[in-house]
Formats: C-alpha cells, structure tokens, sequence
C-alpha cells in the first residue's frame, strides 16, 4: 500500500529540518530521535517532496520588478489586496534553502528574497524586520 504524505506536514517538516540541517543540502534523509516519521520507502519520500516542492513553486514563487531581481512566495492569505506577507515570504526564504540540492536555482533565489527583505524592512516594528504585508501596488503594510 502507497502512503501520500500530505503538502503541510511535508513543507512543516522542511521548515522543522532546517533548525539542525543548517549546512545540508537536499536530500537529508535524516532521522531524528523521538520523532516520527512516515513509514515509507526514504526514495518514495524524496520523490514526493521534489513533486510537492515543484508544485508549490510553480504556483507561488514570483518575481518582482522592483527591487530588480526579487523574488517572493505569494500568499493566498492577503485574500487578493497584497502579493505577500511577511510569514509567507520567510518561511519561503527557509524552504528554498532546504531545497537548494535539487533547485539550481535556490541561492538565485534566496539572494532576490533577501533583496526584497532588504527593500521593505521596516522601522515601526523594528529595523530588522519586514513589513508585514506587501500590497498589490508595491506598497507595504506595517513599514
């Protein structure tokens, strides 16, 4: 019997990964002591993830103009008023990273994130935060 690992629990368990894979690039296959993890075959999973990664990349990654060479992860949350917030442009930043042995394009990438983390940080929270929510017409919420 085939078990599908769902979307969420993979992309958590990237994000989760990434505190203690910080110089390990994918696959890890690693397996971590009092955790669970799902009773399939390590190349079945792996072959999962790619194909939910591509799916997830394909559908949100988007580049920006401005900064020029930006990149950010669109999210469905701003319910049409903003491209992205900054929940989904972070979590976005550490998936690209995990995923940067099968993306030749992950530093590309990460580096067009940083940029546009750069180009809307914000002061009324911090100086080394982002804006909350990057509206449709480049404007941020929260800067």
């Amino acid at each position: 019997m085939k078990v599908r690992v769902s979307k969420v629990a993979v992309l958590t368990a990237i994000a989760v990964m990434s505190v203690s894979a910080q110089n390990m690039k994918f696959p890890q296959a690693k397996t971590y002591k009092g955790c669970i993890k799902p009773s399939i075959d390590q190349a079945d999973m792996n072959t999962q993830l790619k194909a939910i990664y591509d799916d997830y990349k394909n559908r949100f990654r988007k580049t920006m103009n401005t900064p020029s060479g930006g990149y950010y992860y669109a999210s469905p949350a701003t319910n049409g008023t903003g491209l992205t917030v900054s929940e989904a442009h972070g979590w976005g930043m550490v998936i690209t990273v995990m995923m940067a042995g099968y993306d030749s394009d992950a530093k590309k990438v990460f580096d067009g994130m940083v940029k546009v983390f750069d180009h809307y940080k914000t002061n009324q929270s911090g100086p080394n935060l982002m804006s909350w929510k990057i509206n449709s017409d480049g404007d941020a919420v929260g800067r």
